[in-house]
């Protein structure tokens, strides 16, 4: 008997309790109990969350199989992955036109036509650049800002991806600043690549630019790639490719 009274108090708490919570939830005014305030919980249907309280899943985005014809340029680390790149161009069946300039800078590319020129040369459906090796060390970095905002302008809206300098030392802030502009999902970090280089210290060796190609290539084709492209490994074929050097500034 005593077992049931019991349990039949206990039912009663509970059904108080949660008769309580069940009111409280429809109560607009602060409750206090004992020197604390309650403060109840909101809820909100999911179409109508406040903003930047709904995080979207990343989607997977299948790789783009079309024909494309790729402009490739920046500074001379460009030329070490052109070979590499070349050969993804046979394999994948997409044109490359890859603009070698020497000693380049983001400087170069914004104030001057010379992008301009090669787009309306080529009339490129993907675009992929690398620079930022020749600021590396820069102890002022504010007219990069602008200098990126321009060459990103006139690419337009064409599918871009950014491959950053492969860092032989620390940088001052390129990286980052090109990244912010970017979106990470335009940008390919190479800094932390450890790439054997060549007598200068700074450019990677034939091999190891290849490699680089190589990782590139697969974050490229990859959901981290905002409009990833098929990138089917070299099958040992080379294609004819155009590559313009342009002499230092």
């Amino acid at each position: 008997m005593k077992k049931i009274r019991r349990k039949y108090r206990l039912s009663l708490l509970l059904v108080t309790v949660w008769g309580l919570a069940l009111a409280y939830s429809f109560w607009d005014a602060p409750f206090a109990f004992d020197g604390h305030e309650l403060r109840q919980t909101q809820w909100f249907p999911t179409s109508e969350l406040p903003p930047d309280t709904v995080t979207a899943a990343p989607t997977a985005t299948a790789p783009d199989t079309s024909h494309h014809v790729i402009l490739f340029f920046g500074d001379s680390m460009v030329e070490g992955l052109h070979f590499r790149f070349r050969q993804y161009a046979a394999a994948n069946h997409f044109d490359l036109c890859t603009v070698v300039w020497y000693g380049s800078s983001t400087q170069l590319w914004a104030e001057t036509d010379t992008l301009e020129h090669f787009i309306r040369r080529f009339r490129p459906t993907y675009v992929v650049l690398s620079l930022g090796s020749n600021e590396l060390f820069l102890k002022d970095l504010r007219k990069q800002e602008t200098y990126v905002d321009r060459i990103l302008r006139k690419i337009g809206g064409r599918p871009y991806c950014w491959i950053g300098p492969p860092n032989w030392k620390r940088d001052t802030g390129i990286n980052r600043l090109i990244c912010r502009k970017t979106g990470s999902q335009r940008f390919f970090e190479s800094s932390r690549l450890s790439l054997e280089r060549r007598k200068d210290g700074a450019h990677p060796t034939r091999q190891a630019a290849a490699r680089w190609m190589d990782s590139v290539a697969v974050w490229m084709e990859s959901p981290l790639c905002d409009h990833p492209l098929q990138m089917k490994s070299p099958n040992g074929k080379d294609t004819k490719a155009t590559l313009v050097l342009l002499s230092p500034p």
